[in-house]
């Protein structure tokens, strides 16, 4: 179903700001449904009108207050004890998108177009009834006057559970359930989204919590949509080299169309258009390196694919049953099982209408669709040049994720650190081993001091080459053998983005128990 809009403000103002009175602390934590601002949205020629509040602080001492703000949405039926979709005021889950791209600073939003110039996902989880939360973050690039910076790890993720704390106290005074509370992000913010549900009420955070001033309770969520998550950071080299070490030259990402992943449909997500008509990657995607490869990072890529393995294997990570493991030579049980789910994905593509039958990675034989999968890695080929996240010479994002109030970048990986090169001398120290491990969510599932989301769906394409398709692969394992529920699915020919297939993610929120 594609979903048309047209927005319009109604501009009825509900009731006046709060006074200057009500700015004690305690006040600031408090949801006002009085304060609301009517708004109309137009969904697939369905009106929808709902209440605006933005512009709420979730934390009493906020570092950087104009990000540390969050916007509410709720469908006004239930100011009028009426139902919205297939929801009620006290039944209705909280849909939590953040809007982090890149581990960057990101504001609040309100519903409008998406970059696809379709309804974004707050427009489109109104119409379903959902209550709505836009939160700001801090990013990694925040300074304050004084220069120091204040949106190094782990702050994006720490804002992200105070802005659930602040639901979670807030829950008799605003419609919706924040036992409901459903996360999603994309990439960085996929990562994010990933680990607000993996570490729930982990003791690591408490720290930076009271220093904020958020509100007391728990910060564990209900559920987690993630989309193509840039995660497992301190593994993401390896799994990256493990896939493209046969590739010596980075690339723009691959689109659909052609050997790759076959003639490009007319509609949808990865319809036939332009390139300049295409949806733009998501805020803070990294710019394009292109260019052949040195013989220095060609040697680094061996050396980084060749410690996959025994990481993957010390995971002890199984799939009905089967223990997935890795050789040596990176040939194993995992590799069969990720051309398993490319052939899932195929089979999908073909059932929907797809025509995969050009694809130069795929045959067909008398169980179906088989997948080769040194075809498939020259087919969608590397977009980032070794070591793709740890950057030897401190110039990637995550080396920017990973610097303290007074250092931009820094090393966040033993061997990163070891290997460094570039201009400047050697870092004496890399990221604190305890930050770094607050922004894996690997570390919490199935950690008995953390309460993990039970329900889980990931989608990752298998045109996306940002992160290793490893990487969302060993999330969902992990949590599956953990016994969560997860919905991991590898959309066919989608790059690196989010939010492409709102009705089936809002069906899988409605299909929650």
């Amino acid at each position: 179903m594609i979903y048309q809009i047209a927005i319009t403000i109604a501009g009825l103002t509900m009731a006046t700001a709060a006074t200057a009175a009500d700015s004690s602390a305690a006040s600031v934590l408090s949801f006002d449904m009085t304060a609301g601002v009517e708004r109309t949205l137009t969904v697939s020629g369905v009106e929808v009108k709902y209440l605006a509040f933005e512009g709420l602080t979730y934390v009493k001492n906020p570092l950087e207050p104009k990000y540390q703000q969050l916007n509410v949405y709720i469908p006004k039926a239930y100011a009028e004890n009426k139902t919205q979709g297939r929801y009620k005021a006290d039944t209705a889950p909280i849909f939590l998108p953040n809007h982090v791209g890149g581990y960057m600073p990101a504001l609040p939003k309100a519903p409008g177009l998406g970059r696809d110039q379709q309804p974004d996902a707050m427009s489109v989880a109104l119409s379903e009834g959902l209550v709505v939360i836009s939160p700001g973050t801090r990013g990694r690039t925040l300074q304050d006057q004084s220069g120091k910076f204040t949106g190094k790890a782990p702050a994006a993720i720490v804002d992200l559970k105070a802005v659930v704390r602040y639901l979670k106290f807030n829950d008799q005074r605003m419609p919706g359930t924040a036992e409901r509370i459903i996360s999603n992000g994309t990439s960085a913010g996929g990562a994010l989204s990933a680990l607000l549900g993996a570490s729930g009420d982990a003791p690591e955070y408490l720290p930076y919590l009271e220093k904020l001033g958020a509100a007391p309770g728990s910060d564990a969520i209900y559920a987690v949509s993630s989309y193509c998550p840039i995660t497992n950071l301190e593994h993401a080299d390896l799994a990256y080299e493990w896939m493209f070490h046969s590739i010596h030259e980075a690339t723009r990402p691959k689109r659909s169309g052609g050997p790759a992943f076959g003639p490009a449909p007319a509609n949808g997500p990865m319809g036939a258009k332009s390139e300049q008509d295409r949806p733009r990657r998501p805020a803070g995607a990294p710019m394009f390196n292109t260019g052949p490869m040195s013989p220095e990072q060609i040697k680094v890529s061996a050396l980084l694919a060749a410690g996959f393995p025994a990481y993957l294997n010390s995971l002890q990570l199984t799939w009905q049953g089967q223990p997935l493991q890795l050789d040596a030579k990176g040939s194993g049980t995992f590799r069969n099982y990720l051309q398993q789910q490319l052939e899932k994905s195929a089979e999908r593509a073909k059932q929907d209408g797809q025509n995969v039958s050009s694809v130069s990675w795929l045959s067909v034989g008398s169980q179906g669709f088989k997948a080769d999968w040194d075809r498939y890695i020259a087919a969608t080929g590397r977009l980032k040049k070794a070591p793709a996240f740890d950057s030897l010479d401190l110039s990637s994002g995550e080396n920017s994720l990973f610097g303290d109030n007074s250092t931009d970048t820094r090393h966040f990986t033993e061997w990163g650190h070891a290997h460094h090169t570039g201009p400047a001398e050697k870092p004496e120290k890399l990221a604190p081993a305890n930050v770094v491990s607050m922004m894996n969510p690997m570390n919490f599932i199935g950690n008995p001091k953390a309460n993990s989301a039970v329900h889980w769906r990931i989608r990752h394409g298998t045109a996306d080459n940002d992160t290793a398709l490893a990487v969302p692969a060993i999330l969902a394992l992990k949590l599956e053998n953990s016994g969560k529920q997860v919905d991991f699915a590898l959309p066919f020919g989608q790059a690196h983005g989010g939010d492409y297939d709102l009705p089936e993610l809002f069906d899988w929120i409605a299909k929650l128990p």
